[in-house]
């Protein structure tokens, strides 16, 4: 906690792991918050704590908060998390937080299925009810296409913390603090 207050991001990423209740972590040594969880993620998220980012804006979407929440959810799904591609995927289909993209929902939800993400496989069984084959197959080539992106976006900021750290640490970016919409 001292460290946190300090401003060291790395403790503030792991408080935020510790505090959050969805984590493998949930409740080690602290009484699980959800809101505690969101403090720390923010603010090691500021700092340019890539995985603190994604959680951030991963809680931030279920708390409620979700237009706020979208940058964060669309930069998690560029660099491939399947959470974020789930939730992402879906706001693409109903056109309520992203522009309605089928083609493009389809495409992110089966990256989410392909890790094993239950609801993804759920969304995509309705989903086929409303996109023509044609459409499924186009969606097939653009997941093959967002996951070497994911790849390259991922290895890209490993590798510039590796430069900004002088370390193999992967876990902070020197990015901006809020990802840019897209």
């Amino acid at each position: 906690r001292e460290a946190a207050a300090q401003g060291d991001v790395k403790a503030q990423y792991t408080l935020g792991v510790m505090y959050d209740e969805r984590g493998r972590c949930r409740g080690k040594g602290v009484k699980q918050s959800h809101s505690e969880a969101v403090r720390f993620y923010r603010m090691a998220a500021e700092q340019g704590h890539v995985r603190a980012a994604d959680n951030y804006g991963l809680l931030l979407f279920q708390r409620g908060a979700r237009e706020e929440a979208m940058p964060y959810v669309t930069a998690a799904a560029r660099r491939g998390d399947p959470r974020a591609q789930y939730l992402l995927g879906i706001a693409h289909f109903n056109g309520d937080l992203a522009e309605k993209d089928w083609r493009r929902a389809y495409a992110l939800l089966t990256l989410a299925n392909s890790t094993g993400l239950p609801q993804a496989r759920a969304a995509i069984a309705q989903m086929d009810e409303y996109i023509s084959l044609e459409e499924r197959q186009e969606a097939q080539s653009l997941a093959s296409t967002l996951k070497a992106e994911a790849e390259a976006a991922r290895a890209r900021e490993l590798a510039a913390v590796d430069l900004a750290l002088g370390t193999d640490n992967p876990s902070v970016a020197s990015t901006p603090s809020r990802p840019s919409k897209p």
